[in-house]
């Protein structure tokens, strides 16, 4: 398989917005599109998350369903910065394994992360791949669990030990926090609250120093609002709560060069054809 050649712009990674949705490829950049390509394919694939090196390689965690019938298969992608694809692989330990998140490390290789939910297995819970940049599995960690947890987030510190967010899914339970060594190791786990309410960040990001969160609380009138916290492995830094007024949902939190960061999300607008 193989795309058409297009260059990108140097810019920055974080300035990219890229998804690989109905095996649609969208870059974009401040809300511009660039590039958008497709990837005709007999199978349902959706794509939970990318990131983009400094030298502009391009990788994907990806999940393909029904493969076979009432399974999913767990597929890492690399593009080069041609956006020609140079390999896609299934990482594959039981026979329902799906991707949620993939980050670039300081040393240049890759992790990914997911979850594992076959019925029958012995062993469900959050997955952890550490792979080389050709594809190659150097090692694989099971945080054992339930077959809804899922590694949505995963953050390298500043002395290579790692932050992984279990999120769960259809369970509606709070999300779980790993802090492990840079083996995947764990060291601790916690939850985040916020006035006895626990948490389910539907996003964070991390600017070397702190860890922002977004969130879906409710206030003393049982109102939905969107709550902001800042925190690091020890403690909350600061939480402070935001009523839009409608329903909403937050679905990317960023740091800015300048400081500070930016929320987008969707606000549901009944009186508007823009929600």
């Amino acid at each position: 398989m193989s795309f058409p050649i297009f260059k990108l712009p140097k810019l920055p990674p974080m300035k990219y917005l890229a998804a690989f949705m109905a095996l649609s490829l969208v870059v974009s950049a401040f809300g511009q599109e660039l590039i958008e390509l497709e990837w005709i394919d007999n199978q349902p694939m959706s794509t939970a998350d990318v990131q983009r090196a400094e030298s502009g390689e391009i990788y994907l965690a990806s999940t393909i369903y029904n493969n076979p019938e009432d399974t999913a298969a767990a597929i890492a992608m690399k593009f080069n910065a041609n956006l020609e694809l140079e390999w896609a692989k299934q990482l594959r330990t039981f026979n329902d394994d799906d991707f949620g998140s993939v980050h670039i490390l300081s040393d240049g290789n890759i992790l990914y992360g997911g979850g594992l939910g076959a019925f029958f297995s012995p062993l469900l819970g959050g997955s952890l791949y550490k792979v080389d940049p050709d594809g190659n599995v150097l090692w694989s960690k099971v945080y054992p669990g339930s077959d809804d947890d899922r590694i949505s987030e995963i953050f390298e510190l500043n002395n290579g030990e790692l932050l992984l967010a279990n999120r769960r899914g259809v369970s509606n339970q709070p999300t779980f926090f790993l802090h492990t060594d840079s083996q995947g190791n764990i060291l601790e786990q916690f939850t985040l609250t916020y006035e006895d309410q626990a948490l389910k960040p539907t996003s964070m990001t991390f600017d070397g120093t702190n860890f922002y969160a977004a969130s879906r609380v409710f206030n003393d009138a049982l109102e939905p609002v969107l709550l902001l916290m800042a925190f690091n492995l020890n403690e909350v830094i600061w939480a402070k709560t935001v009523n839009p007024g409608q329903e909403f949902s937050s679905g990317m939190i960023f740091p800015k060069p300048n400081g500070g960061f930016s929320v987008l999300g969707r606000i549901v607008d009944e009186e508007s054809v823009f929600n």
